[in-house]
This record gives C-alpha cells, structure tokens and sequence, in this order.
C-alpha cells in the first residue's frame, strides 16, 4: 500500500496553493530509522535508535534487529534489509 503525506526535502512542495502530498514510505522509514526511543511523548517506543545501536558493542545484527523492530512496529512489511556500508531497505505498508 502506498502511503502519501507532505513530504520535506529542502522546501515544502505546494501546488495551487495548497501542499502538495507525494508518496512518503522511504521518507517515513527514515524517520523511523533516526528516530531515538523518547523523542515523541505521544509514542515514546517509536523509532529504531540507530544512534544508540551504532555505538553498542553487539554491532550490526542488533542494529538490524532494532531497525526491523521499528518498521513492523509502524505497519511496514519488511522484504529485505541489508545493512553493511550503506543501509537498503525495502519494504511497504501492510
């Protein structure tokens, strides 16, 4: 299922005066991916720490296990997640 919100680039895109959605999933995987647990009172488990996860000595497979953890937890089904120099993921909203 395709997701579509406001998506934020270096502007806002408007179009007739109005904001302009655009399909947004890989924008909201990033949020959730640089997302701290804490950062939003409303959901205070959201987000996948990444920040946190880096500097923990377990190294990438927990860092894999967070990320993934996130993405389920927001409705994504996660085909594949590879994570070595670069981080590709590609997944879709149930």
């Amino acid at each position: 299922m395709k997701v579509f919100d406001v998506t934020f680039s270096e502007d806002l895109n408007f179009k007739k005066g109005d904001f302009y959605l655009t399909e947004s999933t890989a924008q909201h995987i990033e949020h959730l991916v640089i997302t701290q647990k804490g950062d939003y009172k409303y959901a205070p488990t959201l987000g996948a720490s990444i920040r946190e996860a880096l500097s923990d000595e377990a190294g990438f497979l927990r860092v894999q296990g967070r990320i993934q953890e996130a993405l389920e937890a927001d409705g994504l089904n996660v085909k594949s997640l590879k994570l070595s120099e670069k981080l590709y993921i590609e997944a879709e909203y149930k």
